[in-house]
């Protein structure tokens, strides 16, 4: 996978474009992907031609945090 950061990219000395990997697992229900050798499982809430919505859940100082990302097509 490939991401281009544009315009949101907050330090020039980053590169533009973060290359990683990603994976399908559990019968195609979570979305595995690896960046800088960092790993995260992601649950496919929804998946359509157009729309691809993301949940995790973590643990953070001691309180559950669940992050939902929605991606759209142009």
């Amino acid at each position: 996978m490939s991401y281009d950061q544009g315009a949101i990219q907050c330090d020039p000395d980053e590169p533009r474009t973060i290359i990683g990997s990603w994976a399908l697992s559990e019968n195609d229900t979570k979305l595995g992907l690896v960046v800088y050798g960092f790993g995260t499982q992601a649950k496919i809430e929804e998946l359509t031609e157009n729309r691809m919505v993301l949940s995790e859940t973590a643990t953070v100082n001691n309180q559950k945090v669940v992050t939902t990302i929605t991606f759209s097509g142009k």
